[in-house]
């Protein structure tokens, strides 16, 4: 019962998000576990749900058992954090300025303010030459 407390909408609204989840191919017992850890992904629309199912699936090219180690990706916003991030980190990684290839939980999670000014130092083409 704590989930309900996390959620929102009318218990249509609800059942209609839980199948839409469903219909992605996520199978009933790793949807109920989802859902008793982060509940909040029932609060997104079916649409939005279906959005970020395709960018996982066909941008990032990652299968839908991901949600299962990470089901709050279904809780941030897809264009202004999401996207943004992860063709940021893309475009690191093809340029050669990050070694590192982070999971996507680092990418979209916050982090410290103190990271990204840190982060741009260690760039070549950022530092200081004079």
């Amino acid at each position: 019962m704590k989930v309900l407390c996390h959620v929102h909408g009318t218990s249509v609204e609800l059942q209609e998000k839980f199948d839409s989840l469903l219909g992605m191919g996520i199978t009933f017992s790793k949807l109920c576990k989802i859902v008793q850890t982060t509940p909040k992904v029932l609060n997104q629309s079916p649409e939005t749900i279906g959005r970020k199912r395709n960018f996982l699936r066909y941008e990032m090219g990652v299968s839908l058992d991901y949600l299962h180690i990470f089901p709050a990706f279904l809780c941030f916003n897809l264009e202004k954090r999401i996207k943004p991030r992860y063709r940021f980190h893309k475009w690191l990684t093809e340029n050669d300025l990050c070694a590192r290839n982070y999971s996507i939980a680092s990418i979209v999670q916050p982090v410290k303010r103190v990271s990204l000014p840190v982060f741009l130092v260690s760039i070549p083409m950022l530092q200081n030459t004079g």
